[in-house]
C-alpha cells in the first residue's frame, strides 16, 4: 500500500511553521507516513539533517511549479502548519490555500484570521493547542481513503465554481454598483 504522504510546498521558513510539522512527524510513530517537502529557505539545512535521522522525511528542494503540482496531487494530503502567530496573519491570505484547494488533494491548515470563514469548511482545521497539528493529521489518517478523496474533491469544486475570476468579477460589480448607488441618492448628499 502506497504511504499516507503530507506535503509542503513553499518558503522553507520558521515563521510559516515548519518546525511544528517537523516536531508532529517525529510524534508520529508510525512507519507507513511520510512527510514530503519542498522548497527553499532558511530551514534547508535544518530540514537535511530531520531528513538524515528520519528515512520518512523526504526532501526534494525547490522544484519547479510542475513538479510540485504534480507532487501536490499524488500526496495523500497537503499542509500548511502556518499559526495564527504575528500580527501580519490578520491580514494575510496565503495563496498557498487556494492552490491546495484547488488540486483537489485534502488540505490541513489553521484557521487564519486573514482566510474568510467559508474557505474552513473545505480545510481539516488544526486546534491551536500544543499538539493540534498531530491530533488533526492522526484524525485525518483515520477517516477512509474514499472520505478523504470526496473531501479533496469538494474542495476543487468550491474554487473551481466559486472563486473562479467570472465569480470574482461579478463580486466587484456588486460592490461598486452598492457604492455608486451610495453616493447617487439625495439622501446622502451633504450628511456626513
Amino acid at each position: 500500500p502506497q504511504p499516507f504522504s503530507m506535503l509542503y510546498t513553499g518558503r522553507l521558513n520558521r515563521r510559516y511553521g515548519l518546525e511544528l510539522l517537523l516536531q508532529a512527524m517525529k510524534e508520529l510513530h508510525d512507519p507507513d507516513i511520510e512527510l514530503w517537502l519542498c522548497g527553499s529557505g532558511e530551514m534547508e539545512e535544518e530540514i537535511r539533517a530531520y531528513a538524515a535521522q528520519d528515512s520518512r522525511i523526504r526532501f526534494f528542494g525547490f522544484l519547479p511549479h510542475e513538479e510540485a503540482v504534480q507532487l501536490q496531487k499524488k500526496a495523500t494530503v497537503l499542509v500548511n502548519p502556518r499559526t495564527n502567530q504575528g500580527e501580519y496573519t490578520k491580514y494575510s491570505f496565503p495563496s498557498k490555500t487556494i492552490e491546495y484547494l484547488a488540486s483537489g488533494t485534502p488540505m490541513v491548515g489553521y484557521r487564519l484570521p486573514g482566510i474568510p470563514d467559508e474557505y474552513f469548511e473545505y480545510i481539516y482545521e488544526v486546534s491551536p493547542d500544543e499538539h493540534g497539528l498531530e491530533d488533526c493529521l492522526k484524525k485525518v489518517m483515520l477517516l477512509s481513503e474514499r472520505e478523504r478523496n470526496e473531501f479533496g474533491l469538494s474542495a476543487k469544486h468550491f474554487i473551481q465554481n466559486e472563486k473562479n475570476a467570472a465569480k470574482q468579477c461579478a463580486n466587484i460589480m456588486v460592490l461598486i454598483e452598492g457604492i455608486m448607488t451610495r453616493c447617487t441618492n439625495p439622501k446622502n448628499r451633504g450628511s456626513k
